[in-house]
């Protein structure tokens, strides 16, 4: 499990102040990244038996001497969100070699993971069919599994899944270091819009994340999320003040700047009606949309 963010909470409604992770005392760091991997456990372990766990990010509360601070991880979850978002634009982490050990009360895992590019099949003139493919880079992941695990409440039990939880951490562990920290952001500001970030605090109780206000659906940010869904691509705020100011209140004619292709005319003309006309909120989907979505330019 990797912390992506820590910061201190401020007044209520006021977004957290953030700071490096390092500037958590070791031990306070030890204990979050213990939690974590506990809360991926229970993960893998709900999927083994069948469920399908929601929750792609984790946000663990802490009470410290300078006040209530926050730590923000990506889950294993929404590591394999954004494996299987990268195989559909081509980007295959694969699995190339394992190797195990088993030490009496632990077991040590080492996966080997690649990042290949996988072009489009083509058919070569005596008719075979191939599929080019492009090594990238090479990492490998590690982790120590206990055979026992301690649950929340302290107690330490026997873990039936000791294999296959170690395993599945070692794998996410090598694919997390193919993931830039940008993208890993993303996910986690997707978790959070969605409703798919766990919160938790130190003892491991979960809490109810604080409701997210819908933005006015009249303001500029409002517009900026529409015509991104609708268009796919950031948009200038500048080029939305021009867009508004060409609005007529109560038409639904609503100009269109030159900018933006013919063919996503109609599009960007609904985006601005739902955006600039009073409307029901945008229901969340089962995905973290629109701050989620993988780009190509990292990759």
């Amino acid at each position: 499990m990797t912390v992506t963010k820590v910061g201190v909470l401020p007044a209520a409604g006021m977004a957290p102040v953030e700071e490096d992770v390092r500037s958590l005392p070791e031990v306070r760091q030890a204990q979050v990244l213990a939690l974590m991997d506990q809360l991926d456990e229970e993960a893998i372990i709900a999927e083994i038996h069948g469920a399908a766990p929601d929750k792609f990010a984790y946000r663990i509360e802490l009470d410290t001497q300078e006040g209530k601070r926050e730590v923000v991880g990506l889950g294993k979850v929404g590591v394999d969100l954004i494996v299987r978002k990268l195989a559909d634009k081509g980007i295959v982490l694969r699995e190339v070699e394992s190797r195990w050990e088993d030490h009496g009360d632990y077991a040590t895992f080492e996966i080997t993971v690649q990042r290949v590019r996988v072009g489009k099949p083509a058919i070569l003139e005596d008719g075979r069919m191939v599929q080019p493919e492009v090594l990238l880079e090479t990492h490998k992941g590690f982790k120590r599994q206990e055979k026992k695990t301690k649950k929340r409440d302290g107690r330490m039990i026997e873990n039936r899944f000791w294999f296959e939880v170690g395993y599945a951490k070692a794998v996410r562990n090598a694919q997390r270091r193919f993931l830039p920290e940008e993208q890993v952001a993303r996910m986690i500001r997707g978790a959070i819009a969605s409703g798919k970030l766990g919160v938790f605090d130190e003892k491991g109780e979960a809490k109810a994340p604080p409701p997210t206000p819908p933005p006015d659906p009249r303001s500029l940010s409002a517009l900026l999320v529409d015509l991104n869904k609708a268009y796919g691509k950031g948009i200038a705020d500048a080029d939305l003040d021009a867009t508004l100011q060409k609005v007529t209140k109560g038409k639904l004619g609503w100009p269109i700047p030159d900018k933006i292709e013919e063919k996503y005319a109609e599009k960007v003309k609904g985006a601005l009606r739902r955006a600039l006309v009073k409307a029901p909120p945008i229901a969340a989907t089962s995905e973290p949309v629109p701050e989620a979505e993988v780009e190509d330019t990292p990759f």
